[in-house]
């Protein structure tokens, strides 16, 4: 999730204010099935699952869900703060940790088939009794937010 536009400060092309997210590389141990994962893990994948949803420019309900059955998956309670831009997350297990993650995105958009694949890759993860890796699942969301769009921003905007 980066910005895909120049931005030009005194003529010279500024860097974007949103760094690129090495997710996996985040993770405490990616070979982990991801029920077992740590409180950080399952908060990413959490948030990360919700992240690409707003990014594909879905309703709030639509996202909040879709972080929910994570959640459930996981066996965690999230609390979820989203605005426009934003995710605040906040998970919780039932040995009382917890952890916040805080997602952004560089700018609102629609992408249909963002939001279709993310919720093929949520069945997919709600079918896969238990098995699926942190890995796994960081190496699927990759793919899918590597999927070329369809349309441009101006063809969008038509």
């Amino acid at each position: 999730m980066t910005v895909t536009r120049n931005t030009y400060v005194d003529g010279k092309a500024a860097r974007p204010h949103h760094m690129p997210i090495k997710w996996e590389k985040l993770s405490q141990d990616t070979s982990l099935p991801a029920v077992e994962a740590s409180i950080e893990d399952k908060t990413t994948l959490v948030a990360r699952i919700g992240l690409m949803m707003l990014k594909g420019g879905t309703e709030s309900w639509h996202v909040t869900n879709i972080m929910d059955r994570m959640a459930r998956v996981l066996g965690v309670t999230c609390v979820t703060d989203l605005g426009l831009l934003s995710i605040d997350c906040t998970c919780m297990q039932n040995d009382g940790q917890t952890y916040t993650s805080v997602v952004n995105l560089a700018s609102p958009g629609v992408d249909t088939q963002l939001i279709w694949r993310t919720e093929n890759l949520m069945q997919d993860i709600e079918a896969s009794d238990d098995y699926l890796t942190v890995g796994q699942i960081h190496r699927e969301m990759d793919k899918i937010e590597k999927t070329p769009r369809r349309y441009s921003a101006a063809q969008v905007g038509f």
